[in-house]
């Protein structure tokens, strides 16, 4: 029941959040926004700008970047790898191709910028195109233990022993799709210290 109350904590708080910045934004931001974009006459570039730039700075994750700043913010957290906000860089310049694409052919007829543009899409795909997708299929052979942990009373955290490399880390994660209970292992490329010092007591504790 304490995970319910602080699920359902965190549900209200979220709420309460999100509220509290809608009424800000409609009654400062919007309107700030949309009276500066009127008055200057801009479009879309300077967005699709700043939405490239922050997610690359988002993307660059610790230590450098402003990713390790923010990941503290509810949905922020369950991004677990700052790459991902690639996208969001990829977006922009999406937005600052097309933006460019417009200002250089603003001055060609109808028909043959449709034409351009139809062969710039086709040309993309053929660029991100991954096709065959490489990939091996593999059988999960959990060990008897993990599925007897399955029967058992949730919930419950899982750490098993020996973990001599990162192998054995997305093994035992694996392992944890039988029951599906929270499990001290994951592989990352990134670790901080707290993962480093959990690891050696396991493997004293093992010892």
């Amino acid at each position: 029941w304490l995970d319910r109350a602080r699920l359902a904590c965190w549900c209200v708080s979220l709420l309460a959040s999100l509220w509290a910045f809608g009424t800000w934004w409609r009654g400062t931001v919007r309107p700030s926004l949309l009276q500066w974009g009127a008055a200057s006459g801009r479009d879309g570039t300077v967005y699709a700008l700043w939405l490239t730039l922050l997610g690359m700075a988002l993307a660059l994750g610790p230590p450098f970047g402003i990713w390790q700043y923010v990941y503290w913010m509810p949905l922020l957290n369950f991004i677990r790898a700052s790459s991902r906000f690639t996208l969001v860089a990829l977006l922009g310049l999406g937005l600052l191709a097309g933006f460019g694409f417009d200002a250089l052919t603003q001055t060609w007829p109808a028909r043959r910028r449709r034409w351009a543009g139809g062969v710039l899409a086709l040309l993309l795909l053929v660029e991100y195109a991954g096709m065959p997708m490489g990939a091996m299929p593999i059988e999960l052979d959990a060990p008897t233990v993990d599925r007897w942990l399955a029967a058992q009373p949730t919930p419950f955290i899982v750490a098993e022993a020996p973990v001599r490399d990162e192998r054995d880390q997305v093994d035992y994660m694996l392992h944890s799709t039988v029951h599906w209970q929270k499990t001290v292992h994951g592989y990352h490329g990134w670790r901080d210290a707290l993962h480093d010092q959990l690891y050696e007591q396991i493997g004293r504790a093992h010892v």
